[in-house]
Protein backbone atom coordinates (compact mmCIF):
# COMPACT_ATOMS: atom_id res chain seq x y z
CA UNK A 1 0.00 0.00 0.00
CA UNK A 2 3.00 2.57 0.81
CA UNK A 3 4.19 2.14 -2.41
CA UNK A 4 1.55 3.55 -4.61
CA UNK A 5 1.44 6.34 -1.90
CA UNK A 6 5.26 6.64 -2.57
CA UNK A 7 4.66 6.80 -6.72
CA UNK A 8 1.59 9.26 -6.56
CA UNK A 9 4.30 11.77 -5.05
CA UNK A 10 6.59 11.10 -7.09
CA UNK A 11 4.58 11.69 -10.13
CA UNK A 12 3.00 14.95 -8.99
CA UNK A 13 6.45 16.54 -8.17
CA UNK A 14 7.55 19.60 -10.60
CA UNK A 15 9.93 18.68 -13.33
CA UNK A 16 14.19 19.76 -12.37
CA UNK A 17 16.61 19.85 -15.02
CA UNK A 18 20.02 18.83 -14.45
CA UNK A 19 23.19 20.30 -15.79
CA UNK A 20 27.08 21.34 -15.44
CA UNK A 21 27.90 24.35 -13.31
CA UNK A 22 28.45 27.73 -15.16
CA UNK A 23 31.84 28.19 -16.52
CA UNK A 24 34.00 31.42 -15.28
CA UNK A 25 33.72 32.79 -19.11
CA UNK A 26 29.81 32.41 -19.29
CA UNK A 27 27.65 35.03 -19.25
CA UNK A 28 25.81 33.32 -16.48
CA UNK A 29 28.72 34.76 -14.11
CA UNK A 30 27.76 38.87 -14.00
CA UNK A 31 29.99 41.18 -12.55
CA UNK A 32 29.76 44.85 -11.84
CA UNK A 33 31.27 48.00 -10.63
CA UNK A 34 29.78 51.39 -9.54
CA UNK A 35 31.72 54.43 -8.92
CA UNK A 36 35.73 55.70 -9.54
CA UNK A 37 36.70 55.59 -6.54
CA UNK A 38 39.16 52.12 -5.62
CA UNK A 39 40.71 51.36 -2.15
CA UNK A 40 43.86 49.02 -2.00
CA UNK A 41 46.55 48.50 0.05
CA UNK A 42 49.38 45.40 0.43
CA UNK A 43 52.74 44.88 1.59
CA UNK A 44 55.63 47.24 1.42
CA UNK A 45 59.10 46.15 1.07
CA UNK A 46 61.93 48.55 0.02
CA UNK A 47 65.52 50.24 0.76
CA UNK A 48 65.54 52.37 4.57
CA UNK A 49 65.95 55.80 4.05
CA UNK A 50 69.28 56.39 6.66
CA UNK A 51 70.45 53.30 7.07
CA UNK A 52 73.13 52.63 4.44
CA UNK A 53 72.38 48.54 3.90
CA UNK A 54 69.27 46.60 4.71
CA UNK A 55 65.73 46.51 3.91
CA UNK A 56 62.56 48.13 5.35
CA UNK A 57 59.34 45.68 5.48
CA UNK A 58 55.44 46.88 6.37
CA UNK A 59 52.43 47.93 5.09
CA UNK A 60 50.53 50.34 2.46
CA UNK A 61 47.47 51.33 1.30
CA UNK A 62 45.90 53.97 -0.91
CA UNK A 63 42.78 55.11 -2.65
CA UNK A 64 42.01 56.33 -6.25
CA UNK A 65 39.69 58.10 -7.95
CA UNK A 66 38.48 58.59 -11.67
CA UNK A 67 37.99 57.09 -14.98
CA UNK A 68 40.63 57.04 -17.40
CA UNK A 69 42.58 59.80 -15.60
CA UNK A 70 43.15 59.47 -12.03
CA UNK A 71 44.70 61.10 -8.99
CA UNK A 72 45.08 59.43 -5.74
CA UNK A 73 46.80 59.44 -2.06
CA UNK A 74 48.75 56.77 -0.89
CA UNK A 75 50.78 55.77 2.67
CA UNK A 76 53.73 53.06 3.73
CA UNK A 77 54.99 52.57 6.87
CA UNK A 78 57.85 50.16 7.09
CA UNK A 79 60.48 49.33 9.65
CA UNK A 80 63.91 47.33 10.30
CA UNK A 81 66.07 46.18 12.34
CA UNK A 82 69.61 45.99 11.55
CA UNK A 83 72.54 45.10 13.76
CA UNK A 84 76.33 44.68 14.00
CA UNK A 85 78.36 42.61 17.33
CA UNK A 86 78.25 46.24 19.54
CA UNK A 87 75.16 47.87 17.88
CA UNK A 88 71.20 47.42 16.94
CA UNK A 89 69.46 49.90 14.99
CA UNK A 90 65.84 49.72 14.96
CA UNK A 91 65.02 52.18 11.84
CA UNK A 92 61.62 53.53 10.59
CA UNK A 93 60.09 55.21 7.57
CA UNK A 94 56.61 57.08 6.90
CA UNK A 95 56.22 57.71 3.42
CA UNK A 96 53.34 59.76 1.65
CA UNK A 97 52.62 60.00 -1.79
CA UNK A 98 49.91 62.04 -3.81
CA UNK A 99 49.81 60.32 -7.49
CA UNK A 100 48.26 61.88 -10.63
CA UNK A 101 47.63 58.04 -13.46
CA UNK A 102 46.64 56.72 -16.50
CA UNK A 103 44.52 54.00 -16.40
CA UNK A 104 42.44 51.50 -18.60
CA UNK A 105 39.97 48.75 -17.86
CA UNK A 106 40.27 45.48 -20.15
CA UNK A 107 37.93 43.20 -18.64
CA UNK A 108 37.59 42.74 -15.01
CA UNK A 109 41.21 44.23 -14.26
CA UNK A 110 42.42 47.89 -13.87
CA UNK A 111 45.83 48.52 -15.27
CA UNK A 112 47.55 51.98 -15.37
CA UNK A 113 50.31 53.96 -14.65
CA UNK A 114 51.11 55.94 -11.38
CA UNK A 115 53.56 59.22 -10.90
CA UNK A 116 53.90 61.66 -8.22
CA UNK A 117 56.48 63.22 -5.93
CA UNK A 118 56.92 61.07 -2.46
CA UNK A 119 57.58 63.13 1.30
CA UNK A 120 59.58 60.59 3.54
CA UNK A 121 60.60 60.71 7.02
CA UNK A 122 62.55 58.39 8.94
CA UNK A 123 63.06 57.64 12.58
CA UNK A 124 65.75 55.86 14.67
CA UNK A 125 63.58 53.77 17.11
CA UNK A 126 66.14 52.82 19.63
CA UNK A 127 70.11 53.05 18.62
CA UNK A 128 71.68 50.60 21.53
CA UNK A 129 74.95 48.63 22.35
CA UNK A 130 74.13 45.08 21.82
CA UNK A 131 76.54 44.16 25.02
CA UNK A 132 74.51 46.58 26.92
CA UNK A 133 75.16 49.76 26.49
CA UNK A 134 72.48 52.78 27.95
CA UNK A 135 70.68 55.43 25.45
CA UNK A 136 71.96 58.90 24.87
CA UNK A 137 70.49 62.34 23.92
CA UNK A 138 69.20 62.27 20.09
CA UNK A 139 68.60 58.69 19.78
CA UNK A 140 72.50 58.58 19.71
CA UNK A 141 74.53 55.37 21.15
CA UNK A 142 75.83 55.83 24.45
CA UNK A 143 79.57 56.90 23.21
CA UNK A 144 80.78 54.12 24.80
CA UNK A 145 102.15 45.41 24.68
CA UNK A 146 104.17 44.69 24.74
CA UNK A 147 105.23 41.54 23.86
CA UNK A 148 102.28 38.97 22.83
CA UNK A 149 101.41 35.68 23.36
CA UNK A 150 101.74 32.30 20.88
CA UNK A 151 98.60 32.36 19.81
CA UNK A 152 97.70 36.43 19.99
CA UNK A 153 100.60 36.67 17.43
CA UNK A 154 98.74 36.67 14.06
CA UNK A 155 96.05 39.10 13.42
CA UNK A 156 92.48 37.90 11.66
CA UNK A 157 93.30 39.74 8.52
CA UNK A 158 96.79 39.00 6.99
CA UNK A 159 95.88 41.77 4.15
CA UNK A 160 95.20 44.86 5.70
CA UNK A 161 94.79 46.73 2.37
CA UNK A 162 92.06 44.22 1.66
CA UNK A 163 90.30 45.30 4.73
CA UNK A 164 87.04 47.25 3.64
CA UNK A 165 86.12 50.00 6.82
CA UNK A 166 83.52 47.74 8.74
CA UNK A 167 80.37 50.11 9.38
CA UNK A 168 77.35 50.48 11.65
CA UNK A 169 75.88 47.75 9.34
CA UNK A 170 77.40 45.74 6.22
CA UNK A 171 74.92 44.25 3.62
CA UNK A 172 75.28 41.07 1.70
CA UNK A 173 77.78 40.83 -1.05
CA UNK A 174 78.32 39.95 -4.83
CA UNK A 175 75.55 38.14 -6.35
CA UNK A 176 73.49 37.90 -3.78
CA UNK A 177 73.12 41.16 -3.32
CA UNK A 178 72.25 42.11 -6.60
CA UNK A 179 69.20 39.59 -6.34
CA UNK A 180 68.24 41.17 -2.88
CA UNK A 181 68.32 44.54 -4.44
CA UNK A 182 66.80 44.06 -7.27
CA UNK A 183 63.84 42.38 -5.72
CA UNK A 184 63.32 45.11 -3.23
CA UNK A 185 63.15 47.40 -5.65
CA UNK A 186 60.52 45.22 -7.70
CA UNK A 187 58.08 44.88 -4.76
CA UNK A 188 58.61 48.51 -3.58
CA UNK A 189 57.46 49.88 -6.83
CA UNK A 190 54.49 47.73 -7.21
CA UNK A 191 52.96 48.42 -3.39
CA UNK A 192 53.74 52.63 -3.89
CA UNK A 193 53.80 53.26 -7.61
CA UNK A 194 56.71 53.79 -10.32
CA UNK A 195 58.00 56.56 -8.47
CA UNK A 196 61.36 58.02 -7.75
CA UNK A 197 63.62 55.56 -5.86
CA UNK A 198 64.54 57.34 -2.66
CA UNK A 199 66.18 56.32 0.87
CA UNK A 200 69.78 56.71 0.05
CA UNK A 201 70.52 60.32 1.46
CA UNK A 202 70.77 61.66 5.17
CA UNK A 203 73.19 62.32 7.29
CA UNK A 204 74.44 59.27 9.66
CA UNK A 205 75.53 60.01 13.40
CA UNK A 206 78.75 58.91 14.42
CA UNK A 207 79.37 55.76 16.03
CA UNK A 208 81.35 57.45 18.95
CA UNK A 209 82.50 61.43 19.48
CA UNK A 210 85.79 61.82 21.27
CA UNK A 211 85.71 65.18 23.20
CA UNK A 212 89.52 66.28 22.92
CA UNK A 213 91.05 69.33 25.21
CA UNK A 214 94.75 70.38 25.86
CA UNK A 215 96.72 71.88 28.98
CA UNK A 216 99.46 73.53 29.17
CA UNK A 217 101.39 76.23 26.99
CA UNK A 218 102.09 75.11 23.67
CA UNK A 219 104.26 78.46 22.77
CA UNK A 220 106.94 77.05 25.89
CA UNK A 221 107.85 73.74 23.68
CA UNK A 222 107.19 74.85 20.14
CA UNK A 223 110.38 74.01 18.26
CA UNK A 224 111.96 77.69 17.28
CA UNK A 225 111.83 78.51 14.10
CA UNK A 226 108.97 76.08 12.71
CA UNK A 227 106.44 78.94 11.67
CA UNK A 228 102.57 79.18 11.85
CA UNK A 229 101.69 76.12 14.10
CA UNK A 230 98.63 74.04 12.32
CA UNK A 231 97.36 72.19 15.21
CA UNK A 232 95.29 69.04 14.74
CA UNK A 233 93.85 66.29 16.46
CA UNK A 234 94.20 62.65 15.38
CA UNK A 235 93.30 59.22 16.75
CA UNK A 236 95.52 55.95 16.35
CA UNK A 237 94.96 52.71 16.25
CA UNK A 238 97.91 50.56 18.16
CA UNK A 239 99.88 47.91 16.25
CA UNK A 240 101.01 44.84 18.00
CA UNK A 241 104.18 44.84 17.95
CA UNK A 242 107.34 43.03 19.27
CA UNK A 243 110.59 44.88 19.30
CA UNK A 244 113.69 42.68 17.75
CA UNK A 245 116.09 40.89 19.94
CA UNK A 246 118.79 42.44 19.86
CA UNK A 247 116.91 45.35 21.40
CA UNK A 248 115.93 43.90 24.35
CA UNK A 249 119.02 41.84 25.37
CA UNK A 250 121.85 43.29 27.43
CA UNK A 251 124.33 44.81 25.20
CA UNK A 252 127.92 42.71 24.46
CA UNK A 253 129.80 46.46 24.73
CA UNK A 254 129.27 50.07 25.40
CA UNK A 255 129.54 51.06 21.53
CA UNK A 256 126.68 48.39 21.20
CA UNK A 257 124.78 50.22 24.33
CA UNK A 258 125.55 53.40 21.68
CA UNK A 259 124.10 51.73 18.71
CA UNK A 260 120.93 50.65 20.85
CA UNK A 261 120.24 53.80 22.53
CA UNK A 262 120.27 55.50 18.90
CA UNK A 263 118.50 52.95 16.44
CA UNK A 264 116.22 50.99 19.16
CA UNK A 265 112.70 52.71 19.96
CA UNK A 266 110.98 52.08 23.32
CA UNK A 267 109.80 48.63 23.73
CA UNK A 268 107.14 49.56 26.15
CA UNK A 269 106.16 52.26 23.87
CA UNK A 270 102.88 52.83 21.88
CA UNK A 271 103.16 51.86 18.27
CA UNK A 272 100.85 53.52 15.91
CA UNK A 273 98.92 51.16 13.06
CA UNK A 274 96.74 53.92 11.14
CA UNK A 275 95.10 57.40 11.43
CA UNK A 276 91.01 56.95 12.22
CA UNK A 277 90.41 60.07 11.98
CA UNK A 278 91.53 63.73 11.89
CA UNK A 279 89.75 67.04 13.24
CA UNK A 280 91.33 70.72 13.35
CA UNK A 281 92.42 72.03 16.68
CA UNK A 282 90.17 74.85 18.02
CA UNK A 283 91.36 78.16 19.64
CA UNK A 284 90.63 77.07 22.95
CA UNK A 285 92.21 73.78 22.13
CA UNK A 286 89.07 71.75 22.70
CA UNK A 287 88.00 69.76 19.29
CA UNK A 288 85.88 66.47 18.83
CA UNK A 289 86.59 63.29 16.48
CA UNK A 290 84.10 61.87 15.41
CA UNK A 291 84.51 57.80 14.56
CA UNK A 292 81.73 56.58 11.42
CA UNK A 293 83.73 53.10 11.24
CA UNK A 294 84.72 50.46 13.72
CA UNK A 295 88.30 49.61 13.90
CA UNK A 296 89.18 47.24 11.20
CA UNK A 297 90.28 43.88 11.99
CA UNK A 298 93.74 43.58 12.05
CA UNK A 299 94.22 45.76 14.88
CA UNK A 300 92.26 43.56 16.85
CA UNK A 301 93.93 41.09 18.68
CA UNK A 302 92.17 38.15 20.36
CA UNK A 303 89.72 35.84 18.66
CA UNK A 304 86.23 36.82 17.00
CA UNK A 305 84.73 36.29 19.97
CA UNK A 306 86.74 38.00 22.36
CA UNK A 307 89.12 41.07 21.19
CA UNK A 308 90.06 44.26 21.63
CA UNK A 309 91.60 47.51 19.95
CA UNK A 310 93.39 50.54 21.62
CA UNK A 311 94.18 53.65 20.27
CA UNK A 312 96.26 56.63 21.61
CA UNK A 313 94.51 60.57 20.96
CA UNK A 314 97.54 62.50 19.92
CA UNK A 315 97.82 66.44 19.00
CA UNK A 316 100.38 67.83 15.95
CA UNK A 317 101.76 70.35 14.09
CA UNK A 318 100.48 69.63 10.36
CA UNK A 319 103.58 70.72 8.79
CA UNK A 320 103.29 69.23 5.31
CA UNK A 321 99.69 70.99 5.36
CA UNK A 322 98.07 67.37 3.93
CA UNK A 323 94.87 67.51 6.75
CA UNK A 324 96.34 64.19 8.74
CA UNK A 325 99.41 62.97 10.39
CA UNK A 326 102.08 61.51 8.56
CA UNK A 327 103.35 57.89 9.75
CA UNK A 328 107.38 57.76 9.17
CA UNK A 329 109.38 54.65 8.89
CA UNK A 330 112.84 53.94 10.12
CA UNK A 331 115.52 55.19 7.83
CA UNK A 332 117.40 51.71 6.87
CA UNK A 333 120.59 51.43 4.92
CA UNK A 334 120.48 49.10 1.71
CA UNK A 335 122.76 45.96 0.63
CA UNK A 336 123.70 44.08 -2.04
CA UNK A 337 121.48 42.50 -4.56
CA UNK A 338 120.67 40.03 -2.36
CA UNK A 339 119.30 41.82 0.76
CA UNK A 340 116.69 44.38 0.95
CA UNK A 341 117.18 47.64 -1.12
CA UNK A 342 117.89 50.73 1.51
CA UNK A 343 114.04 52.26 1.93
CA UNK A 344 113.02 54.98 0.08
CA UNK A 345 111.30 58.32 1.56
CA UNK A 346 110.40 57.51 5.14
CA UNK A 347 110.44 60.85 7.44
CA UNK A 348 107.76 62.49 8.26
CA UNK A 349 107.68 66.13 8.74
CA UNK A 350 104.55 66.42 10.84
CA UNK A 351 105.21 66.88 14.68
CA UNK A 352 103.83 65.42 17.62
CA UNK A 353 103.71 67.69 20.27
CA UNK A 354 100.64 66.16 22.85
CA UNK A 355 99.48 62.40 23.26
CA UNK A 356 97.21 60.42 25.43
CA UNK A 357 98.91 57.01 25.50
CA UNK A 358 102.60 57.66 25.11
CA UNK A 359 103.94 54.35 26.63
CA UNK A 360 103.35 51.62 29.09
CA UNK A 361 105.63 52.75 31.87
CA UNK A 362 103.89 55.94 32.30
CA UNK A 363 100.55 57.08 33.12
CA UNK A 364 98.19 57.27 30.08
CA UNK A 365 94.44 56.99 28.51
CA UNK A 366 93.67 55.83 25.83
CA UNK A 367 90.31 54.70 23.68
CA UNK A 368 89.28 51.01 23.59
CA UNK A 369 87.37 49.27 21.45
CA UNK A 370 85.59 45.92 22.48
CA UNK A 371 83.81 42.67 21.39
CA UNK A 372 82.60 39.88 22.88
CA UNK A 373 84.19 39.21 26.38
CA UNK A 374 87.44 40.33 27.71
CA UNK A 375 90.64 38.00 27.47
CA UNK A 376 92.64 39.55 31.14
CA UNK A 377 95.44 37.47 29.73
CA UNK A 378 96.32 39.14 26.70
CA UNK A 379 99.73 41.08 26.70
CA UNK A 380 98.24 43.57 23.97
CA UNK A 381 98.63 46.46 26.04
CA UNK A 382 98.58 44.81 29.41
CA UNK A 383 96.10 46.67 31.91
CA UNK A 384 96.40 43.74 34.72
CA UNK A 385 94.83 45.26 38.12
CA UNK A 386 92.50 47.27 35.93
CA UNK A 387 89.10 46.67 35.02
CA UNK A 388 87.98 45.27 31.85
CA UNK A 389 87.08 48.00 29.35
CA UNK A 390 83.13 48.44 28.14
CA UNK A 391 82.07 46.92 25.62
CA UNK A 392 82.18 49.14 22.24
CA UNK A 393 83.73 52.16 22.89
CA UNK A 394 85.39 53.66 25.94
CA UNK A 395 87.56 55.66 27.72
CA UNK A 396 90.40 53.51 30.06
CA UNK A 397 92.99 55.27 32.09
CA UNK A 398 95.91 53.47 33.76
CA UNK A 399 99.02 54.60 35.59
CA UNK A 400 101.81 52.30 34.25
CA UNK A 401 104.28 50.29 35.36
CA UNK A 402 108.60 50.25 35.63
CA UNK A 403 110.72 48.29 33.22
CA UNK A 404 112.19 46.02 35.74
CA UNK A 405 108.62 44.98 37.41
CA UNK A 406 107.82 44.21 33.88
CA UNK A 407 110.76 41.90 33.78
CA UNK A 408 110.06 40.11 37.20
CA UNK A 409 106.32 39.91 35.75
CA UNK A 410 107.95 38.44 32.64
CA UNK A 411 110.28 35.91 34.68
CA UNK A 412 107.19 34.65 36.50
CA UNK A 413 104.85 34.13 33.54
CA UNK A 414 102.60 36.84 34.35
CA UNK A 415 101.66 40.65 33.31
CA UNK A 416 102.61 43.58 35.51
CA UNK A 417 100.46 44.89 37.67
CA UNK A 418 98.63 48.31 37.57
CA UNK A 419 98.17 50.52 40.94
CA UNK A 420 94.19 49.65 40.89
CA UNK A 421 93.87 53.27 42.13
CA UNK A 422 94.67 54.80 38.94
CA UNK A 423 92.58 52.98 36.85
CA UNK A 424 89.61 54.21 35.00
CA UNK A 425 86.97 52.68 32.72
CA UNK A 426 84.49 55.32 31.38
CA UNK A 427 82.41 56.01 28.14
CA UNK A 428 83.28 57.95 25.82
CA UNK A 429 81.08 61.02 27.10
CA UNK A 430 84.16 61.63 29.24
CA UNK A 431 86.87 64.33 27.58
CA UNK A 432 90.33 62.97 26.88
CA UNK A 433 92.72 65.63 28.18
CA UNK A 434 96.56 65.80 26.49
CA UNK A 435 99.34 67.88 27.94
CA UNK A 436 101.38 69.41 25.67
CA UNK A 437 105.52 68.27 26.11
CA UNK A 438 108.68 68.71 23.59
CA UNK A 439 108.37 66.65 20.37
CA UNK A 440 111.57 65.17 20.98
CA UNK A 441 109.80 63.21 23.64
CA UNK A 442 106.78 62.18 21.44
CA UNK A 443 108.85 61.73 17.93
CA UNK A 444 108.24 57.67 17.88
CA UNK A 445 104.13 58.30 17.65
CA UNK A 446 104.56 59.65 14.25
CA UNK A 447 106.70 56.23 13.54
CA UNK A 448 105.30 53.00 11.67
CA UNK A 449 106.99 49.47 11.92
CA UNK A 450 107.55 48.16 8.63
CA UNK A 451 107.33 44.26 10.78
CA UNK A 452 105.75 43.96 14.23
CA UNK A 453 106.60 40.16 14.51
CA UNK A 454 110.20 41.08 15.79
CA UNK A 455 111.89 39.27 12.89
CA UNK A 456 115.02 41.34 11.31
CA UNK A 457 115.83 42.06 7.42
CA UNK A 458 119.30 41.09 7.26
CA UNK A 459 121.21 42.44 4.55
CA UNK A 460 124.34 41.46 2.32
CA UNK A 461 127.32 44.26 3.09
CA UNK A 462 128.16 46.21 -0.43
CA UNK A 463 131.19 46.48 -2.01
CA UNK A 464 131.44 50.15 -1.80
CA UNK A 465 131.31 51.27 2.15
CA UNK A 466 127.62 52.72 3.31
CA UNK A 467 127.63 56.14 3.97
CA UNK A 468 127.30 56.05 7.92
CA UNK A 469 127.37 59.82 8.19
CA UNK A 470 125.20 61.10 11.63
CA UNK A 471 125.19 57.27 12.27
CA UNK A 472 126.36 55.19 15.29
CA UNK A 473 127.11 51.61 14.47
CA UNK A 474 129.06 48.80 16.45
CA UNK A 475 129.87 45.35 15.86
CA UNK A 476 127.26 42.88 17.58
CA UNK A 477 127.06 38.69 18.29
CA UNK A 478 124.04 37.40 16.51
CA UNK A 479 121.14 36.38 19.15
CA UNK A 480 120.71 32.87 19.19
CA UNK A 481 119.26 33.19 22.95
CA UNK A 482 121.99 30.68 23.87
CA UNK A 483 121.67 27.95 21.22
CA UNK A 484 124.54 27.99 20.66
CA UNK A 485 123.68 28.10 16.65
CA UNK A 486 125.26 31.27 16.47
CA UNK A 487 129.00 30.33 16.92
CA UNK A 488 130.05 33.27 17.51
CA UNK A 489 128.60 34.88 14.36
CA UNK A 490 128.90 38.94 14.20
CA UNK A 491 126.86 41.33 12.53
CA UNK A 492 127.76 45.15 12.19
CA UNK A 493 124.36 47.30 13.64
CA UNK A 494 124.00 50.66 12.42
CA UNK A 495 121.47 53.25 13.12
CA UNK A 496 119.33 55.72 11.56
CA UNK A 497 121.09 59.25 11.28
CA UNK A 498 120.64 61.79 14.39
CA UNK A 499 117.77 64.17 12.23
CA UNK A 500 116.16 61.19 10.72
CA UNK A 501 112.44 61.47 12.38
CA UNK A 502 112.18 57.85 13.11
CA UNK A 503 114.60 55.63 14.58
CA UNK A 504 115.82 52.15 13.61
CA UNK A 505 118.53 49.24 13.10
CA UNK A 506 120.30 48.03 9.78
CA UNK A 507 121.66 44.69 10.31
CA UNK A 508 124.43 43.40 8.05
CA UNK A 509 126.04 39.54 8.26
CA UNK A 510 128.64 38.30 6.05
CA UNK A 511 126.83 34.99 5.74
CA UNK A 512 123.01 34.50 6.04
CA UNK A 513 119.58 34.91 4.63
CA UNK A 514 117.25 37.79 4.15
CA UNK A 515 115.31 36.84 7.02
CA UNK A 516 117.59 34.83 9.17
CA UNK A 517 121.20 35.15 9.90
CA UNK A 518 121.34 31.46 11.09
CA UNK A 519 119.55 29.86 8.17
CA UNK A 520 121.21 26.27 7.13
CA UNK A 521 121.55 27.32 3.79
CA UNK A 522 123.05 30.92 3.16
CA UNK A 523 121.43 32.95 0.43
CA UNK A 524 125.29 35.29 0.45
CA UNK A 525 128.53 34.18 2.06
CA UNK A 526 131.32 36.34 1.55
CA UNK A 527 132.99 35.44 5.22
CA UNK A 528 136.12 34.32 3.25
CA UNK A 529 136.07 37.61 1.43
CA UNK A 530 134.35 40.37 3.23
CA UNK A 531 134.50 43.85 2.21
CA UNK A 532 137.76 45.96 2.78
CA UNK A 533 135.74 48.41 4.67
CA UNK A 534 134.11 45.85 6.98
CA UNK A 535 135.01 46.86 10.82
CA UNK A 536 134.33 43.76 12.39
CA UNK A 537 135.90 40.39 12.60
CA UNK A 538 134.21 37.32 11.30
CA UNK A 539 133.83 35.50 14.33
CA UNK A 540 133.57 37.01 18.05
CA UNK A 541 136.81 35.57 19.45
CA UNK A 542 135.69 31.79 22.03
Amino acid sequence: MWRHGLLALCLGLPRVALADDALPGDDTWHYGSSGQTAVDGGVVVGFPAALPTGLVAGVGAGVTTGDTLTWGARASWATATESSLPWTVTHSDLRLRVTGGLQAAPGRGTIGVRLGPVGQGARDLGVHAAAGGRPRRGRRAAHRRAVALGHQRRTVLRHPGRQAARRLVRGAGGRMATVIARWALAASLAAAGCGDVSGFGGAVPPLATIRVQTAGDFASVQVPGAGAPKLRAALMWGAQWLPEPLCILPPDSADVAKALAAGCRDPFGFVPDRVAVNAPLAADGTTELDLFDLPAADVMVGSVTSRVAYASIVVYDDRDGNGTLTLGRPNRLGGRDMGPPQDGDVSTLDRVYAASFVTMTAPDTRLAFREGSFDRAAAFYPRAGCGDPLPSFSIVSAGGFSAADAVAAQLRGELPEEDPASCREQSTDAAVTVAFRSPAQLHELACQERVTDSSIRYREPPADPPDVTNRTSACAKVPDFGSGKASGMIQLAVSGRSDDSCVGLTHYVLRGCRNDALCELPAWDITATPPSWWPCPVQAPQ
